[in-house]
């Protein structure tokens, strides 16, 4: 693909004096006015952390309102703040030892409690699917020690690979849930020990549900960290019920994107050599009867396009390091994409066009001391504006970019 600037400017940002991010979750509402964002709390010392404020900010006019709060979140992933049809949001709250969902209706200002946080919608909105918020916090966050999350409970929590949890389906009616796929069950998935990511003393989780458009079809991430603070993940999908199971990728690198009901796409790295040290404990592992790990194929990095059925191999869409996760333009056409911070500090935004070979580079922003902030761009329903998280002025903000110009003048950037 040729890379082009085209940058796109800013229209908007978070008003200063507190932190905003948008996290995990569906931050435009329907008509495209507002955004749903936390207001994060001051955080004086590790483990001394407060109730995010949950706001409806509107971009043109610069007003921020709130209207709740939750201490269920994290820096990395907020609190699944999503909109839902019929203009009610729901993220995450804290029920005791358990990690719940609230959903409240603007119109109405009716709430009612989830037990589970509203994850992946199905495009139907009667059902979510998603992991247990305190499997995954307690794996995969990196907060501090002290955390609001701390202390929650999820079944078969330090198990190693549990078959009490993974994946759950709940319906958003009545609240009734029901284990999809079990850790277990997608770690089991494949032939050799080596391909089920199957590794001793490793720690195994299920995350990042994504529906494909029209709800035939759910994929997600299958997650295994060991001790010497290695990871590796794999793509599977399912149906509906769980069922047809399968493996769609290796040595991925960050959540799926849907492109069609047929097609995903995924970035994918270079497969890591175990440290030495790591290698030994596994020689060692291997006399109790597991075969040692040996060096794997490399993968080029990049952002990679994967058959949604498994009938053929993942095929390179945009090679280079850094490529993070996105989101496809409503309108289709273009998918905008995030990345890590480069040897300058920078982050650049790009859009890559799915029907041909450019991608555009739309901003570069500063990436800050923030680790935790993944800038992944929100499109809004019309497909103009990009929401992403940033720090350019010196805290974590959200900013709202002008794509107008990129979408519309795409074709005439190449001669």
């Amino acid at each position: 693909m040729q890379t082009l600037d085209q940058p796109c400017p800013v229209t908007a940002e978070t008003p200063a004096g507190h932190a905003h991010m948008l996290g995990l979750g569906t931050p435009w509402s329907a008509d495209g006015k507002l955004l749903a964002l936390l207001e994060l709390p001051p955080v004086p010392s590790p483990g001394l952390a407060g109730a995010a404020r949950i706001c409806l900010w509107d971009p043109a006019a610069g007003t921020l309102r709130p209207i709740g709060q939750t201490r269920a979140w994290t820096p990395a992933d907020g609190a699944w703040l999503r909109w839902l049809p019929g203009n009610t949001l729901s993220w995450a709250v804290p029920r005791g030892d358990r990690c719940g969902g609230l959903l409240f209706d603007l119109e109405r200002e009716e709430r009612r409690e989830l037990p589970f946080p509203v994850q992946a919608l199905h495009p139907d909105g009667a059902v979510s699917v998603g992991a247990s918020p305190a499997r995954l916090w307690h794996y995969l966050s990196g907060r501090p020690a002290g955390w609001p999350s701390d202390g929650l409970v999820a079944p078969g929590l330090l198990a190693p690979c549990p078959r009490e949890d993974g994946l759950w389906r709940m319906d958003l009616a009545d609240g009734a849930c029901r284990l999809l796929v079990s850790v277990a069950e997608a770690a089991g998935l494949g032939g050799s020990e080596e391909e089920r990511l199957c590794l001793p003393l490793s720690a195994h989780l299920l995350a990042d549900p994504t529906w494909n458009p029209s709800g035939t079809r759910l994929a997600f991430l299958h997650r295994c960290l060991d001790r010497s603070g290695g990871e590796r993940a794999r793509l599977l999908s399912c149906d509906p019920d769980g069922g047809d199971l399968r493996v769609l990728a290796a040595e991925v690198r960050g959540a799926p994107v849907w492109m069609d009901d047929d097609r995903l796409c995924i970035a994918r790295g270079r497969a890591v050599v175990p440290r030495p040290a790591r290698l030994r404990r596994r020689l060692v592992l291997a006399a109790a009867g597991w075969r040692p790990v040996r060096r794997r194929q490399a993968i080029q990095a990049g952002l990679w396009q994967v058959d949604a059925s498994g009938g053929t191999p993942p095929s390179l869409l945009l090679p280079g390091e850094g490529i993070g996760s996105g989101a496809v333009r409503p309108q289709g056409g273009w998918l905008a994409l995030g990345a890590a911070a480069d040897a300058r500090a920078l982050r650049t935004i790009r859009l890559a066009d799915l029907d041909g070979d450019r991608v555009l580079a739309v901003a570069r922003l500063h990436a800050g001391a923030d680790a935790a902030m993944a800038p992944i761009p929100r499109w809004d329903p019309t497909g103009r504006f990009l929401a992403l998280d940033t720090d350019a002025a010196g805290s974590r903000q959200v900013a709202v970019l002008d794509a107008a110009a990129a979408v519309t003048a795409e074709r005439k950037l190449v001669a």
